[in-house]
């Protein structure tokens, strides 16, 4: 099978799926129907995404989003990506609310928490500030990482917390497995700034992928042939840190280490 097969395949499996979301402490609210502005362009669910993942692909947020009509609403969303149009930025995600995917602009998002770590992001542009990738220096999630590189490590993470959630639970020796990807991580690329292995911690907690966040970061994984081989080991290694092997895990973690191991 090549490669070619092997992704297209892969994404038809993968399509629709997620990983189990962060508990939050109250229920989602929201108008009758949502505006037209949050309702994305139509697309062809059958072809994988083409956009790239960035760092808040498979961020799981609570926001509190007022839309064009003055409509107020409190939703669990799973982050996709950034985007900049003419009339501003805004964010693509799944809404859990509404069990599709929904854009928002960031301007109309007055506030927004993470549901993994309890932080708080008081406005639409203190997220984009926080998740954003400046080209010229490292943002406040890059762990001091050259933009490139950290896109390479964050697409790793997201694959990585895809399979550790996959069961339904998030185990601290699966974590710990993680760091230690970080760790092989930055020895591969030599990497010369510092690791702080609790940042990095952190950040993953944060992560809850769904399907097209997975198959926008193994697409790039797989295009860089050191990051293929070593993000193949660890696949293995956190399926077999908790000392349990759920079928579900294995089965997503034997497809991505094959189109990894067909690309590298």
């Amino acid at each position: 099978m090549s490669l070619v097969d092997r992704l297209a395949r892969f994404w038809s499996e993968a399509r629709g799926s997620r990983t189990p979301q962060p508990p939050i402490s109250h229920d989602p609210s929201g108008p009758e129907h949502d505006s037209a502005e949050t309702l994305p362009p139509l697309s062809d669910e059958t072809q994988p995404p083409v956009w790239h993942a960035g760092p808040i692909t498979g961020v799981n947020l609570v926001i509190r989003y007022r839309d064009s009509a003055g409509a107020t609403s409190e939703r669990q969303i799973t982050c996709r990506r950034l985007e900049h149009y003419s009339s501003g930025p805004v964010l693509h995600a799944w809404c859990a609310l509404r069990r599709q995917p929904r854009v928002f602009k960031i301007s109309r998002i007055a506030a927004a928490i993470d549901s993994a770590t309890g932080e708080v992001f008081e406005s639409g542009q203190a997220l984009l500030d926080a998740f954003a990738v400046d080209l010229v220096s490292t943002g406040r999630f890059q762990f001091g990482l050259p933009p490139r590189i950290f896109a390479d490590f964050h697409a790793a993470l997201v694959v990585l917390a895809f399979i550790a959630r996959s069961d339904g639970h998030w185990h601290e020796l699966e974590e710990e497995a993680i760091q230690r990807f970080a760790t092989a991580f930055w020895l591969r690329l030599d990497v010369m700034s510092d690791l702080d292995l609790q940042a990095v911690a952190f950040h993953v907690r944060r992560l809850s992928p769904d399907a097209e966040s997975l198959w926008a970061s193994v697409s790039r994984c797989a295009a860089n042939p050191r990051i293929a081989l070593l993000l193949e080991r660890y696949l293995a290694e956190v399926i077999d840190a908790d000392g349990i092997h759920h079928p579900q895990e294995a089965w997503w973690a034997n497809e991505i280490a094959t189109a990894l191991h067909e690309a590298a």
